[in-house]
């Protein structure tokens, strides 16, 4: 199975690192994408963040999106399906051991990465902070500032000092290590690639579903052009319903001239509670029974019901909203085909002397009025060749009758 490359995006506060941590040995099928900054867990970035981050999916077919805390504030926000999230505690996990960072945030760090200080303006700006009133928040929660150093921004040294000088805290330097992010982007895109796989495995095996199912009706129409028979035509729908749908239990009943018949379960004797009234009850057309795990068939003509089908303990309850239209086109060709085995049913009694044929409901009628009620045939009439030669004989006979007569 070919895979697209899975693109993995960073805001630019981590891009560069990560960059420099891929950039000496690249991985083959692993692209980075840049987005904007978004520190600042608010619902307005955030829901931008994530929408950008679905169009760079839509264009790669899959894409892994990491963050730190930004992207814990996602619960509950509208996410594309194709788009996986690898979410640590904070971005500085991605460099430090946790306990470090957590050591470091317990002695009043304020940790920064070289990404961030290139827009430490911006975001003191967008905080709505003066340089006094940086200075007043910043000694009420830190007593620092660290540097993650991981050598790789020659304006990271000039950036410190001038944030560091602007909250009016020390700047202090930790050794970061580049190999650490390496191994966590690597081990956050094969947890993604491996759901990739996964989701286009699950949709190449929805395509061949489909393709078996429109196969089965196909199928399945042939086989019911063949007969007019409504035992035979009721067996194939069977047939096919199993095949397609996998359910653990099949109901059956047929009407005829407004009677319900009796309940045909298969297996037999694996009645399932409420589920016959409840096949009784519906309406024409394919709906889900309220038990979520089967479907209900109720196939009917112009003179109403011919009959219903439950279908329950089906193996794949969760794919019924896609079956129901699959459902449908069953129905529908099987509805013809009972329409037409309707129209000319069981035994039909015509009399021996007079050819009349007996209806169950009017008696004795014309065979032609009969076809007519039964079905939808209008008639002409003509002569066959044997009763054209029979009728030629007789008018010859006729007309040779009288000379013959006088001869003698």
């Amino acid at each position: 199975m070919k895979t697209s490359p899975l693109q993995v995006l960073l805001c630019q506060c981590l891009f560069a690192e990560a960059q420099a941590a891929l950039a000496q040995n690249p991985v083959p099928g692993l692209e980075l994408g840049c987005l904007p900054r978004t520190c600042t867990p608010r619902r307005r970035e955030l829901l931008a963040l994530l929408d950008e981050a679905g169009r760079r999916t839509e264009q790669a077919h899959g894409a892994l999106l990491v963050g730190g805390g930004c992207l814990a504030a996602h619960q509950g926000l509208p996410k594309p399906a194709n788009l996986d999230l690898a979410c640590r505690s904070t971005c500085f996990h991605f460099f430090l051991p946790p306990e470090q960072v957590q050591a470091l945030l317990n002695r009043g760090a304020y940790l920064v990465t070289p990404g961030w200080l290139l827009g430490w303006r911006q975001v003191l700006a967008e905080w709505g902070l003066s340089e006094s009133e940086a200075r007043t928040f910043f000694a009420e929660c830190c007593t620092c500032i660290v540097l993650l150093e991981v050598g790789e921004d020659p304006l990271a040294s000039e950036n410190l000092v001038a944030f560091a000088a602007f909250v009016g805290l020390p700047a202090e330097r930790v050794k970061a290590d580049l190999d650490r992010l390496r191994i966590a982007l690597l081990e956050e895109a094969w947890t993604a690639r491996e759901a990739q796989l996964t989701r286009q495995a699950e949709e190449l095996s929805q395509a061949r579903r489909r393709l078996a199912q429109q196969a089965a009706l196909v199928d399945l129409v042939q086989r019911l052009s063949a007969t007019i028979d409504e035992e035979a035509i009721v067996r194939v729908l069977l047939d096919v319903t199993e095949s397609l749908f996998a359910p653990g239990t099949l109901l059956w009943l047929s009407h005829w001239k407004g009677q319900w018949g009796g309940a045909q379960w298969i297996p037999p004797g694996s009645p399932v509670a409420g589920l016959e009234a409840e096949l009784r009850a519906c309406a024409a057309g394919v709906h889900p029974t309220e038990a979520g795990d089967g479907m209900l068939l109720r196939f009917e003509d112009s003179d109403g019901p011919m009959g219903a089908l439950a279908l329950a303990q089906m193996a794949f309850p969760n794919q019924i909203p896609t079956y129901l239209e699959t459902a449908q086109t069953l129905l529908e060709a099987a509805q013809l085909a009972l329409g037409n085995a309707r129209n000319l049913h069981g035994m039909i009694r015509i009399c021996a002397w007079c050819r009349k044929v007996k209806d169950e409901d009017k008696g004795w009628g014309s065979f032609e009025d009969y076809l007519q009620e039964q079905s939808s045939a209008t008639f002409s009439h003509g002569m066959c060749p044997d009763c054209a030669s029979r009728l030629t004989g007789q008018l010859e006979a006729e007309k040779q009758g009288p000379a013959d007569a006088g001869r003698s």
